[in-house]
């Protein structure tokens, strides 16, 4: 009986059925307490169907009654890196290699936390292993694409990726990938089909979704240049030694923080175009909208104190310099909030609050200094209102 619900449960896995297979093989563990494989294939469905913390829980489960069992190591692995738990997942995943260092699945799991922490080289290199045991292994195919891509050499990743839609033709995850690596290729056109098949095997993919817009932007011309330089400050944030060299140098510093958000500001102008258009707007989730109204809103205020200061009295140039310049950085934790979840959103919101008084201040600050030089003790706060916005750029976008 105990063993009916286990391959039920396979089977229900198998057909993606996640939350059915996660009853059955609950049902499996109230007759079998001690079987590491059944905690780890709970761990593997509770992570599928989007429940993290219960994978965590029955992943650490699966290690505490199976320590020497590779897979229970392999299910703790998965669920951590799931969650983002990346140190956590490494140290699972190295063990489960160290028991049994010819298993695909395994060396699969370390190249992708290779790949999320920048480690190019080291993930193409795990991928690789995979490969020699399983040749045709559709995820480290994938994985090992998208390291290709990142180190350059985009005919390579091309073909890796081919090789799984060959192997799995209607992998929906093999199909975005070959999407984006199209679209770091300049061919949109064709990427948007693969967008477009990922969407229609895996509806509501954020992946395929986040492609299937990127690709709407490069219809652009002139989106391919915001799109060059957010590649280009992303290669180089990737490289810590290179960026905090730059960093360390003012003129350096300077000239990386105007790409920054020169980058920035293009892609929210973009979305914002995007927003408009009533067809292309339902690609937008309900923050990506949100953030494009609330940036089409400061967007509006920043045009109506450069037309003030061109046809009116009202500034001075410093103080119609000072005023478009906090106008620009308020926009910034302005649409960063609804980039945020959890206790992250209360905090932007309230820092938004302030940032908009500050900017406010500046400029009526501003205009009551029409007839005069600004007073120097303006600059320290104005210091302050850079620094803090700015900042905001470098807030890692939370998961809803």
């Amino acid at each position: 009986m105990a063993q009916d619900f286990y391959q039920r449960g396979l089977v229900l896995y198998r057909s993606k059925r996640y939350a059915d297979a996660c009853s059955e093989f609950t049902n499996f563990l109230k007759e079998n307490p001690d079987s590491a494989i059944g905690y780890g294939m709970l761990a593997l469905s509770a992570a599928a169907n989007g429940d993290l913390e219960n994978a965590v829980r029955h992943g650490e489960k699966s290690v505490a009654v199976g320590p020497n069992s590779e897979f229970a190591y392999y299910c703790a692995a998965f669920a951590h890196f799931q969650r983002d738990n990346y140190t956590k997942a490494r140290k699972f995943i190295d063990e489960a290699l160290r028991l049994s260092p010819e298993e695909a699945d395994y060396y699969d799991v370390s190249a992708r936390i290779y790949l999320v922490r920048h480690k190019y080289k080291e993930a193409l290199a795990a991928t690789e292993h995979g490969l020699e045991s399983e040749p045709d292994h559709v995820s480290c195919l994938n994985v090992r694409a998208m390291a290709l891509i990142r180190l350059g050499r985009g005919k390579e990743a091309l073909a890796s990726v081919d090789a799984a839609l060959k192997k799995d033709p209607d992998d929906g995850h093999s199909h975005a990938n070959k999407g984006w690596i199209l679209i770091e290729q300049n061919r949109a056109k064709e990427a948007m089909e693969h967008f477009k098949e990922a969407l229609r095997l895996q509806p509501g993919d954020s992946w395929a979704r986040e492609g299937v817009l990127e690709a709407l932007k490069h219809r652009h011309a002139l989106y391919g240049v915001v799109a060059g330089l957010t590649f280009a400050v992303s290669n180089v944030s990737r490289h810590g030694a290179i960026y905090w060299a730059i960093w360390l140098i003012p003129p350096a510093r300077a000239a990386l923080l105007l790409l920054l958000l020169v980058a920035w500001w293009g892609n929210q102008l973009f979305n914002l175009i995007i927003c408009l258009d009533s067809v292309t707007r339902k690609v937008l989730t309900a923050d990506e909208i949100a953030k494009s109204a609330a940036f089409g809103v400061l967007t509006l205020m920043l045009t109506a104190v450069f037309l003030a200061g061109l046809f009116t009295p009202f500034f001075t140039p410093e103080s119609f310099t000072l005023s478009m310049l906090v106008v620009i950085l308020v926009t910034i934790p302005v649409c960063r909030t609804l980039d945020m979840g959890g206790l992250w959103r209360p905090f932007m919101v309230v820092y938004s609050a302030v940032a908009l008084v500050v900017a406010t201040y500046f400029i009526f600050a501003g205009h009551a200094c029409a007839e005069k030089e600004l007073p120097a003790n303006l600059a320290t706060p104005l210091g302050m209102v850079v620094f803090l916005t700015l900042i905001c750029l470098f807030f890692p976008t939370s998961k809803k």
